[in-house]
């Protein structure tokens, strides 16, 4: 059942609708934009029976502990966008359906005079996919936080008040089984090196839209991925529209030979060459990769595309288009740690030049040397690449 938008302005006059008319078990309700404000268990009787509630965006700021008592079919609810200050210490989350799957919590707001928390969800021990505001804070919802399948703390949904500067060793730490991690448009700005070497059933990262991130963290990133389950790695847009080319070095794709990646996401991110011998890098079981909208130049990189020996889909699109000069002004130009973007003095061991050649052999592609002529200037694609 579809109310979006329809200016009702209680919920029970929907609930009354659905307990006289509806029949089914799994009912769907979508009442956001509709300006409820707080209600009551009363109010609510005849949605008992529902399966998903999406209530966003109706300037609820409080919930009775009772509220949902009855509403033990419940999987999946929407919160997001009202005034519910879920980040405050010791907020009573006591009103959520012990039977919830799916709890959607962004968009709330977050009180200036006290530090903002994670909410306590200890109840809920049959949670398996979360999407809130990233705090500064290590994640902890309360004792079933290592059952978590799906979270999602990024920053691209509307109200949105994602504040995660720094991705430390434990800042997800308890998050033993996850599947899925979206951390987009969060304000990252550096990520330590054992960041998601706790991840082992991590299987998707999304890193995208952190403007002041940058390649400078690309290392540590894939040093914890090589002990994931990692299929699906989305690293566009870390930096702001305009500016200089970027590049992509050796030491930022070190360890990433030592991955089960398939899919990388690189667009936006002003590109215009990869360092010689990077190619070398990739993993095989790689198939798809995306570098819509950089700028790349001519390299030496381009005769090594072989190297990418399974990729199938290529997307290039877009590239050295021009943006609306606009752009600019909507864009922090405080670019963090990019403006002094020197690497540090690597430790991976995979940079050696016995260990590419031995690698690059296994992929029946040409290692290039340091001081060496280049005899050929044949470009020779990916085997299985679909036009």
């Amino acid at each position: 059942m579809n109310c979006e938008g329809r200016e009702i302005s209680k919920i029970t006059e929907l609930c009354s609708v659905i307990g006289n008319t509806s029949t089914k078990i799994n009912v769907t309700l979508k009442a956001g934009r509709n300006n409820f404000g707080n209600f009551n268990a009363t109010e609510l009787k005849g949605c008992e029976r529902l399966y998903e509630l999406d209530l966003n965006f109706n300037q609820i700021s409080e919930i009775k502990k009772h509220s949902f008592q009855n509403f033990t079919n419940l999987e999946i609810l929407d919160l997001s966008r009202n005034d519910l200050n879920a980040s405050q210490t010791e907020w009573p989350a006591a009103f959520l359906p012990k039977s919830l799957r799916t709890l959607i919590f962004n968009g709330l707001p977050v009180g200036e005079t006290v530090i903002p928390r994670y909410p306590n969800l200890s109840d809920l021990s049959k949670l398996q996919t979360l999407k809130l505001d990233g705090l500064s804070d290590d994640f902890d919802i309360g004792k079933h936080t290592n059952r978590l399948k799906e979270l999602s703390v990024s920053g691209l949904s509307f109200y949105s008040h994602c504040n995660i500067s720094h991705i430390s060793n434990s800042t997800f730490k308890q998050l033993l089984s996850i599947m899925k991690l979206n951390i987009s448009a969060s304000s990252v700005r550096s990520i330590s090196a054992g960041a998601f070497e706790h991840l082992h059933h991590l299987e998707v990262l999304d890193l995208s839209c952190n403007r002041k991130l940058g390649f400078i963290s690309m290392e540590n990133i894939s040093y914890g991925l090589q002990l994931t389950n990692i299929r699906s790695v989305n690293i566009s847009y870390l930096y702001n529209t305009f500016g200089l080319g970027t590049e992509l070095f050796k030491q930022d794709l070190c360890y990433l030979w030592n991955t089960s990646i398939e899919e990388r996401v690189l667009a936006g991110n002003r590109l215009t060459v990869f360092e010689t011998n990077a190619f070398i890098l990739l993993p095989k079981s790689l198939t798809t990769i995306d570098v819509s909208e950089n700028k790349f130049t001519f390299a030496p990189y381009l005769l090594q595309t072989s190297c990418v020996v399974n990729v199938r889909r290529l997307f290039a699109g877009s590239l050295h288009c021009a943006y609306n000069p606009s752009r600019y002004v909507a864009e922090d130009t405080d670019e963090g740690n990019q403006a002094c973007e020197a690497r540090m003095n690597s430790r991976c061991p995979y940079m050696q030049e016995t260990f590419l050649m031995e690698l690059a052999s296994n992929k029946s592609c040409n290692y290039i040397h340091a001081y060496g002529r280049i005899i050929s200037l044949e470009t020779i694609f990916p085997l299985h690449l679909e036009f």
